[in-house]
């Protein structure tokens, strides 16, 4: 609770007393403590020893003191401690298990699991809040009202069946379907990694059929912070969106959870994508390979009187082995020992030198044998192609996935626009194994391909651009110095600017007939621009004011084109009536669709 101190001063939410706690929220977020700051807090608890003990014990008054410190910190003592950005590290693993088991046990209403019992709703009750959650007496007994977040016991039974019957790729996790109790509607046993696929990956896609849209946006919106914050690569202008967003994404859950689920844990997501900033990767500073190594140490002890000599032991016999096993031929070692879903009896291509012919699993259905040609050679092994272009083939299946998506899917607003922009790049055909003299193999994929990787080549269907194009016209209209941004439309640009932005694309990509398509280009160009000065708009202006608006600068905007846009043309009068009544527009339309003629530069 308390998480709208993160807002905007003047966001609507601080005013709300019914949706929160009662209350309107005037406090702040606290500012972040430098070094120095710290140091001068507790300067007077130099030499205090924290202790049980009733005659040393010394009692601190944190109302008179007006913080929580107790004792100053052995690790000033470093010299470069009182400098240091990162002072302590979250580790995101016990935070994400927590969290996961938190909401689940909610949403399942797992007796013991759930955050939603008897004393929450009397909480409720004492504080005047949600009052139909509020129990009800019946004779002797208390009874609980549905709420919005819970399963009933047929959604219950879908979502167990669900995670019962679900196949993944061999990796990706552990086998999640052991923790699943049909009969009962349980899930219990869940490992830490476990509750990481099921935050991320399973969660979001199974609740969205089940629960009302207002309970399934903020948890979708976490679970996006976490898939963000848990990348092997982080971009920090992602990092500083998710940190915008995260205190937003809590309120949205105190508005329909009970104050019960806001623990410390959910509370510390408020950090983590400021403190990833500063400390880089979380893959680098979360525990699992921490643990993982332990788990190994403990598999060491022998002797549960002496574990630390039986770890020294044992950790010294793994590393001898290990050594030993690279110059051992002919006995299987933990370098030569055939994979764990191994399934083909040959072990003479398992034990090939090259990867090439290393593979495993084996062919399903059943398959035909023949020897190849002169022809049938030079296209699997020495002329390979990956260009093919299928039109029938590709627009049937065009047509179809439209159909399927305005037919079942209309609601979904994503998959509406997929279905309407599509580009495909292929088929798989064919599965071939080719096998070599002494028992090699090697599995070939027969597909029909169109090739986007080509140099120079720029490929349009129905307004889906190839990504590299695509990609450079968007720095196009992002470079100031090449595209002005300060300006009432397109029309505005001086020719001069545009005629810079064509030479700039003809030296980047060399086709033929690139004149007679300059007009098309353009055109694109120009609704790009169009599109990503209405994002900004939709992102940092609207609903804000005037001096919220100025703050919120993009990165890729000057101050001074950013005034100029945010005065004289985001909270002009013109733009105004023209925003609402596109509104209008789009309120009354059934399905949008483009009627652009689909164009090829080769």
């Amino acid at each position: 609770m308390g998480h709208r101190r993160y807002l905007d001063e003047n966001h609507s939410w601080r005013k709300d007393k019914k949706s929160f706690d009662g209350t309107r929220e005037r406090g702040y977020a606290a500012p972040k403590l430098t070094g120095d700051d710290i140091l001068k807090q507790v300067e007077d608890l130099i030499g205090i020893t924290l202790t049980n003990h009733p005659e040393k014990k010394i009692k601190i008054s944190h109302e008179r003191r007006g913080d929580n410190w107790n004792k100053k910190s052995i690790f000033f003592d470093l010299p470069y401690w009182r400098t240091l950005l990162l002072r302590h590290n979250l580790d995101v693993m016990h935070i994400e298990k927590n969290i996961c088991d938190s909401l689940l046990g909610t949403i399942m209403n797992i007796k013991g699991k759930t955050k939603d019992n008897i004393k929450a709703r009397l909480d409720l009750q004492a504080m005047s809040l949600k009052p139909e959650l509020h129990p009800i007496q019946r004779g002797d007994k208390l009874v609980m009202p549905a709420a919005c977040y819970t399963l009933s016991q047929e959604e219950q039974s879908k979502f167990c069946r669900f995670l019962k019957e679900l196949k993944v790729p061999d990796g990706f996790s552990s086998n999640i379907s052991q923790c699943v109790n049909l009969k009962e509607r349980k899930i219990l046993g869940l490992k830490s990694h476990d509750c990481h696929i099921l935050l991320q990956c399973l969660i979001p896609v199974s609740i969205n059929d089940v629960l009302l849209a207002k309970v399934c946006e903020p948890i979708i919106e976490l679970s996006i912070f976490f898939t963000i914050l848990c990348a092997k690569t982080l971009r920090v202008d992602e990092l500083k969106q998710i940190d915008e967003q995260i205190p937003l994404t809590l309120c949205k859950l105190e508005k329909i959870f009970p104050p019960s689920i806001f623990d410390v844990m959910l509370h510390l997501v408020v950090h983590l994508a400021s403190e990833a900033i500063l400390g880089g990767p979380v893959r680098f500073r979360w525990m699992y390979p921490v643990e993982r190594q332990l788990y190994t140490y403990k598999s060491y002890i022998r002797n549960r009187a002496r574990p630390e000599g039986s770890i020294a032991e044992g950790y010294i016999a793994d590393e001898c082995m290990t050594f030993c096993s690279r110059y051992l031929k002919g006995f299987e070692t933990k370098f030569n020992h055939l994979e764990r879903n191994y399934e083909d009896g040959n072990r003479e291509c398992h034990e090939a030198q090259l990867s090439i012919f290393r593979h495993s699993g084996r062919a399903l259905g059943a398959a035909t044998t023949r020897y190849l040609d002169e022809r049938d050679y030079n296209e699997f092994v020495r002329e390979p192609t990956n260009q093919y272009d299928d039109k029938d083939w590709d627009k049937n299946f065009i047509e179809w996935f439209q159909a399927l998506v305005y037919q079942s899917y209309r609601e979904d607003d994503d998959l509406l626009s997929l279905s309407r922009d599509p580009n495909y790049y292929g088929a798989l055909v064919e599965v071939v194994e080719l096998e070599y003299p002494g028992r090699r193999k090697v599995v070939l994929f027969r597909c029909k391909w169109w090739d986007v990787h080509g140099k120079g080549k720029i490929h349009l269907v129905n307004r889906a651009i190839e990504p590299e194009f695509s990609r450079y016209l968007g720095i196009i209209i992002r470079d100031r110095n090449i595209c002005q941004v300060a300006v009432e439309n397109w029309a505005k640009i001086p020719q001069q600017n545009k005629d810079h932005m064509w030479a700039s694309i003809k030296d980047k990509f060399d086709a033929e007939d690139m004149e007679q398509k300059r007009e098309l280009v353009m055109r694109h160009l120009r609704d790009l621009w169009n599109k990503w000065r209405g994002d900004m708009h939709r992102k940092y202006v609207k609903e804000n004011s005037l001096q919220v608006a100025l703050r919120n600068k993009p990165t890729e905007v000057s101050v001074d084109d950013w005034d100029w846009l945010v005065k004289e043309h985001y909270f002009s009068s013109k733009f105004q009536k023209a925003s609402q009544q596109n509104t209008l527009n789009r309120g009354k339309r059934k399905m949008l669709h483009h009627t652009e003629i689909g164009w090829q530069v080769r």
